[in-house]
């Protein structure tokens, strides 16, 4: 093009091309955004239904458990993760739970049953002697099945309350340095006549006078009570029962042994169990209502003890307890009041 003093270039180029070009390129980055924003969201879904899961199982769980499944359990992937960690101390929580329910029940089932049986008896004895008019011999028989039905009753509710109560750590433990031999001495001569009458030789070693153990000589005393008694229910006709207390260590040994009828190695791990009898003829005659050793343990576990029992059938039976040996300091006091 020519202009005044000089000329001027004119370039020019079709630009529906680029445009077209442009436009394309914009909605290939608009598909390949909406197609990462989708990949994202399902990406982004599974990743957390990945990670929610263990969660969901153990809501579902506890949701199973609420409505009484004590049975139901989370399903662990992976025990390396925190919440497969989580979900074994839940597991392993719930197991206790389960079990703690279970004994409950049972426990609630065996005292209704034996609680049931003699206010059957009692029941049966009062409509007996209402039936009619009845001579003095007939009442005074009825009044001693009531006597003997209402003891068991008694000694059930005395056990099943000394058990609610240790259960509940209601029960407090005088710590006093306590004699155990002169304890037990005084135990063994006040069931003497119990042993004379089965025509038992109940023994006990001399040589038991000064050890101290630290305890409660009420619940101690009850200790003793209980497994000389079972020694004597559950011997032979002119059996022996030998009694023994020796220091070993930091504790006292006590030591009963009987000539009776022994345990069966099944019953063995179930005879501290509450309401548990392994003869239950004998302890229906006898009026047991299997709560005596599992008061017993109660007692010496309370006491930092242990309790443990062999046995053999047709043998007999050894039971030992161990409990703290009162210290020097604490048998000083004693010997000092004694003197006092």
């Amino acid at each position: 093009v020519s202009a005044a003093g000089g000329a001027v270039v004119l370039v020019g180029q079709e630009t529906s091309e680029l445009a077209r070009a442009v436009r394309s390129l914009g909605g290939t980055v608009a598909a390949a955004g909406v197609a990462a924003l989708g990949l994202s969201f399902v990406g982004g879904w599974f990743l957390a239904s990945r990670a929610l899961g263990p969660i969901a199982r153990i809501s579902r769980t506890a949701k199973a458990m609420s409505e009484g499944n004590l049975a139901a359990r989370i399903a662990i992937d992976r025990t390396e993760t925190e919440l497969g960690q989580v979900a074994l101390a839940l597991n392993g929580a719930f197991d206790r739970l389960h079990l703690a329910v279970d004994q409950q029940r049972r426990f609630t089932a065996d005292a209704s049953h034996e609680l049931r049986t003699p206010l059957s008896i009692l029941s049966a004895e009062v409509e007996w002697a209402l039936a009619r008019p009845r001579g003095a011999p007939e009442y005074r028989d009825s009044l001693e099945a009531c006597s003997r039905a209402a003891a068991r009753m008694r000694t059930v509710a005395e056990g099943l309350l000394t058990l609610a109560r240790a259960d509940a750590g209601e029960q407090a433990l005088r710590r006093v340095p306590v004699p155990l031999g002169l304890l037990t001495r005084d135990v063994v001569t006040s069931m003497q006549p119990l042993a004379e009458k089965r025509r038992l030789s109940l023994a006990m070693s001399n040589d038991s006078e000064g050890l101290l153990v630290s305890g409660d000589p009420d619940r101690l005393r009850e200790v003793v009570t209980n497994l000389v008694s079972n020694a004597i229910h559950y011997n032979r006709d002119e059996g022996r029962i030998e009694i023994s207390l020796r220091k070993e260590g930091s504790s006292v040994c006590l030591e009963i042994s009987d000539t009776g009828i022994g345990i069966a190695p099944e019953d063995l791990p179930r005879v501290f169990d509450r309401f548990y009898r392994v003869d239950q003829a004998r302890s229906q005659e006898t009026g047991g209502a299997g709560l005596g050793l599992a008061v017993t343990k109660s007692i010496v576990d309370r006491h930092g003890g242990e309790i443990t029992c062999a046995s053999e059938v047709g043998r007999g039976t050894r039971v030992a307890v161990r409990l703290p040996a009162a210290s020097a300091g604490q048998g000083s006091e004693l010997a000092e009041k004694t003197d006092a």
